[in-house]
């Protein structure tokens, strides 16, 4: 079963095209070899077989990175135990609780924003840079603590809601730390996310049991990211 109509069509019938030709000649030869019979059916993409059968190949993402081993473990040391690693797979999480973008073995829910979080948990977001401020924004309806992980790419369009006055932390943020992590990225991520880079990347805490969401920048400089400048207190 397929939700290609061109596939059933070669498979049934061969191809005008002398590649597609070839690979459907390749392919009857060898089912004649081995005596199967293939019989192509169309499914439409809404089909729930068909859309079950996505979920394997959706898995890989463009935003399918994270970070190396001991960049991990020295936030858990400093920040954790972790309980929850909020974006993730199965092949990428760094927690045994999860939550996926799609169906991963192990997952303990489908889609970050639609689950209730647990506020007695300590949370690892490192979400996709364009989801960032969503990522904040759930995280902090359910009154939660941990660290979310993010690039500090002055020119992004989520930069200001991180540090409003451009150098400073936001004062929802409880503590800032520079990491230089190894992007661990799977097969279609970009160069961005692959091995070291030459931006800063920033681990945020926060405790929303404490302080809301609010866009004041902190004038401390344990949360500048110049580690101190004539503004800071």
């Amino acid at each position: 079963m397929t939700d290609s109509k061109s596939a059933v069509y070669i498979l049934s019938g061969g191809s005008r095209n002398v590649r597609l030709q070839a690979l459907s000649m390749s392919i009857f030869l060898t089912l004649r070899k081995y005596v199967i019979t293939l019989v192509p059916i169309w499914k439409s993409r809404d089909s729930s077989i068909i859309t079950h059968a996505d979920l394997g190949s959706r898995d890989f993402r463009t935003d399918d990175y994270s970070l190396d081993p001991v960049t991990f473990e020295f936030l858990q040391s400093k920040f954790g135990p972790f309980d929850l690693d909020c974006m993730a797979s199965s092949t990428n999480a760094v927690t045994s609780k999860f939550f996926s973008r799609y169906f991963s073995v192990g997952t303990s829910g489908i889609n970050f924003f639609a689950q209730t979080l647990d506020l007695e948990e300590n949370h690892f977001c490192f979400p996709p840079v364009k989801r960032a401020v969503d990522a904040v924004k759930h995280l902090a309806r359910f009154r939660t603590k941990g660290i979310v992980v993010i690039p500090v790419w002055p020119t992004s369009q989520i930069y200001s809601f991180f540090f409003p006055d451009g150098v400073h932390a936001a004062d929802w943020v409880v503590t800032l730390d520079f990491i230089n992590p190894r992007f661990i990225s799977g097969i279609k991520v970009g160069e961005c996310f692959k091995g070291y880079q030459v931006f800063k990347t920033v681990a945020l805490g926060f405790n929303f049991r404490r302080q809301g969401l609010s866009f004041t920048p902190s004038f401390d400089r344990f949360l500048c990211l110049k580690s101190g400048c004539s503004q800071c207190l």
